[in-house]
């Protein structure tokens, strides 16, 4: 779906008698933000205005004449209401100017006997050549009614308030006069006419009309209208809350915020102004990205109270982040372009050193040693650096970086550590087509790569199952699912499963030969769709078993980002299943405007690990690796409390969905989840001590007529 298809949404505006609702009738077929205009038979609303609708009687400032349409405009209808005296509304059943006897279809009860709606000639208010955009309920004034909306007049990339004097059809500038390098949204008029209130960023990046830099409001902002002649219709706007002082100005990295879950819920929702979070496990430190790309790309880590100011760990356009569940302060991340083609140079990334030393508190370079005695060799090239030069952060001394796989593998991303920390899985383009692949994480691809799922789709995104039994990824392996969330039984690769040609591959310095194997045909249920196994089919020919479609969201919809709870009976998705919340025209740029956070209640006919049973496999294991140096015999943590991974013994069971919730209710595109056994109670967090500006623009499209 484009950006356009998103922004000129196919809604329809309704209007209903109350107290009851009843007598619900559309009214308008197309259109978006409906208000009322200066009597109830007069009803305002956007819209993306297509090739031969008529312009406005006005120009206004700025605006260009007989321009190509692609313009959001504000347009007006007229409403005939039948029977209406006596309600307490103006329209009162009288013929209205410009109604072309037109009615539309009501839904109404049967027999209840009330007619319909009679509906004008849709009118447009603003012209072409700027997008007009969510207007207010008209108020009065001396010199006649007026509304206050929002444009962008390109080549500007700002979004003002100003206000549209309804008689004369002319625009005036609002908040252009008193923040002019600041995006403004949703204004509202007082109803006496006399003051205009708008949503905007807490800080402004630039000087106001005042002088102030930097000036913001914590929530809001309202401006006063001041007539400069009684008669005339010229307003002049003065701000009313600009603050001198940068304390609302300080923002929240980390806020904690209250779930619709009961109380007996123990769960908090931490929101972080941040891609990819990820606590670590001992919940004292947030690692996050900054930005995908720019001067701040890179991974950051953070106080998990928010109590110090981030520091850079890794430094470069980079996604996905993990924490691993045995080394302390070791991190993985996909070192490269996001949302990049196949043929894409992206590597795995394995960052150490990462510790509460970077605040003061803790011992320099914890983690690190360990770490450096278990990394190995570096291969050809730049594929392992410190925080000291090679990341570019600046300070971060102690901290290190090494590249996870080989030169020339194409698109390796979103690494995932098995509980025990041993394994990686991760999605790789490196056959043709994303999809999952295993390595081990001490050695990385020089250990061996084994390919686990294999097909003309994209399977990616996964993560490992606590019991050590599952792992769960999305994948657009059915279209008529969409980009779902499916589940496969864990298979580990066999003993020394490294191939003759995989060995060579190594010893040569270069990648491209990968182990396959089947993944266990156990049963299992899906408890999203029909009840029936899904069976894949390979490109080589093999038939793998076991996987299943866990939730979807049809052809179009996406299920992405899971992530297990610590206890193994809950997921935690991003999905569209919502849809939109909110109008996108109204906030400022997302990527996509879509998503909410879900939390999935798994059925599981499986029982979770014994502590003892996995303490004796991790030791049987350890000792296992005193006598080969191949890294499937390796074990980074001899006493995982998370259980272990499964063999082909079918122990995993059946896995489906037994019931969800939604977490999140907001206009905005809430994703990449995590989740952590570490409670953070509802509460507000410590704030950033530096300046923060108004990072965030308007929506790319508006830039300029939008295509139609």
């Amino acid at each position: 779906m484009q950006q356009r298809d998103l922004l000129a949404l196919p809604t329809a505006i309704h209007v209903m008698r109350l107290p009851d609702g009843k007598h619900r009738q559309q009214v308008v077929a197309q259109g978006g933000w409906p208000a009322w205009g200066e009597d109830d038979s007069t009803l305002l609303f956007h819209r993306l205005v297509r090739g031969g609708e008529e312009g406005g009687h006005g120009a206004g400032e700025g605006a260009q004449q007989g321009g190509a349409e692609g313009w959001f405009s504000v347009l007006q209808v007229r409403l005939d209401v039948p029977g209406d005296e006596g309600q307490g509304g103006q329209g009162g059943g009288k013929h209205v100017d410009g109604w072309s006897g037109a009615t539309s279809k009501a839904e109404t009860s049967a027999g209840d006997g009330e007619a319909s709606i009679g509906v004008g000639k849709e009118e447009r208010l603003t012209p072409s050549g700027l997008h007009a955009l969510t207007p207010s309920s008209a108020a009065p004034s001396p010199c006649g009614p007026f509304i206050a909306l929002t444009t962008r007049r390109p080549p500007s990339p700002f979004r003002h308030v100003e206000l549209l004097h309804l008689p004369s059809r002319q625009l005036y500038m609002l908040t252009q006069h008193i923040n002019p390098s600041a995006n403004h949204y949703s204004p509202s008029v007082a109803p006496d006419g006399s003051r205009v209130a708008y949503h905007r960023c807490r800080c402004a990046a630039a000087r106001d009309a005042l002088g102030n830099e930097g000036v913001g409001s914590s929530e809001g902002e309202a401006a006063e209208l001041r007539r400069q002649e009684p008669q005339a219709a010229v307003l002049e706007a003065r701000p009313l809350t600009l603050q001198p002082t940068c304390r609302d100005c300080e923002g929240y990295y980390v806020e904690s915020m209250a779930t619709p879950l009961p109380p007996s819920a123990p769960l908090s929702l931490i929101r972080v102004a941040g891609l990819f979070p990820a606590l670590s496990p001992d919940g004292r430190l947030l690692a996050f990205i900054l930005a995908l790309s720019g001067a701040q790309a890179g991974v950051y880590v953070v106080p998990a109270d928010g109590s110090a100011v981030q520091r850079c760990v890794f430094k470069g356009p980079a996604f996905g982040l993990a924490w691993s569940p045995a080394v302390p302060g070791v991190l993985y991340t996909s070192a490269g372009q996001g949302f990049a083609p196949e043929a894409a140079e992206v590597h795995v990334v394995e960052v150490s050193g990462v510790g509460a030393w970077l605040f003061g508190d803790g011992q320099k370079g914890e983690g690190k040693a360990q770490a450096q005695a278990e990394g190995g060799a570096g291969g050809p090239g730049k594929e392992e650096g410190s925080g000291d030069s090679s990341t570019g952060c600046g300070g971060a001394g102690g901290v290190a970086w090494r590249y996870l796989t080989l030169p020339g593998m194409r698109n390796n991303a979103f690494p995932a550590p098995s509980p025990c920390g041993r394994w990686l899985v991760f999605r790789s383009a490196r056959t043709g087509h994303k999809n999952l692949f295993l390595m081990g994480a001490q050695q990385g691809e020089r250990g061996g790569v084994w390919q686990v799922s294999e097909g003309a789709w994209t399977d990616t995104m996964a993560a490992w199952d606590p019991w050590g039994r599952w792992i769960v990824f999305s994948s657009d392996r059915d279209k008529s699912k969409g980009f779902a969330l499916y589940a496969m039984p864990v298979v580990l690769p066999p003993h020394s499963a490294a191939s003759p040609a995989a060995a060579a591959a190594v010893a040569a310095g270069v990648g491209g030969a990968v182990s396959k194997f089947e993944t266990g045909a156990t049963g299992v249920g899906d408890g999203a769709s029909n009840g029936q196994e899904e069976k894949r089919q390979g490109t080589a020919g093999q038939q793998q078993q076991g996987v299943v479609c866990l939730w979807h969201n049809g052809p179009w919809g996406r299920v992405n980002h899971a992530a297990f709870s610590p206890d193994g009976r809950f997921l935690v998705v991003t999905a569209d299943v919502a849809g939109m919340s909110a109008d996108p025209t109204a906030y400022p740029q997302q990527f996509q405007p879509y998503g909410e956070i879900f939390l999935l209640e798994l059925n599981r006919t499986d029982h979770p690990p014994q502590p003892a049973a996995a303490a004796a496999a991790a030791a049987a294991a350890a000792v296992s690796s005193n006598s080969s140096d191949s890294d499937n015999d390796s074990v980074r943590n001899s006493s995982s409390d998370h259980g272990s991974e499964v063999g082909k013994d079918g122990s995993a069971g059946q896995l489906s969905v037994r019931r969800w919730e939604r977490l999140t209710f907001n206009p905005y595109e809430d994703g990449t989840p995590s989740w952590s056994h570490h409670m953070v109670h509802p509460a507000p967090l410590h704030t950033q001590r530096h300046r923060v500006t108004c990072d965030f623009d308007d929506v790319g499209a508006l830039g300029g007529g939008v295509g139609v």
